[in-house]
């Protein structure tokens, strides 16, 4: 849930949704962005990226312009949340 309360993130296999609450529909499906299933999903504090997390690495995304921003490799999934907790705060 992004710190708005507007947005639900979902790990869906290997697929993230993201849901609009207040329009109550599909906000966007990041389709297969990993090979394996999405483990955790995680908004950063302003709400503006959020990153998923699978045993191919992290990923981070910018929700608005529902892209991806950046994609750390071959890390084990215990060290994902670290970096991406030293990188996004």
């Amino acid at each position: 849930l992004t710190p708005d309360d507007r947005y639900v993130i979902l790990g869906q296999e290997s697929s993230v949704v993201v849901f609009d609450l207040r329009l109550k529909q599909l906000y966007h499906l990041f389709e297969n962005v990993h090979k394996n299933e999405v483990m955790a999903v995680a908004t950063t504090p302003d709400g503006r990226f959020f990153i998923s997390a699978s045993d191919d690495g992290i990923k981070i995304f910018e929700l608005e312009a529902k892209e991806e921003v950046h994609h750390f490799k071959d890390v084990h999934s215990g060290e994902d949340f670290f970096i991406a907790n030293v990188i996004l705060n």
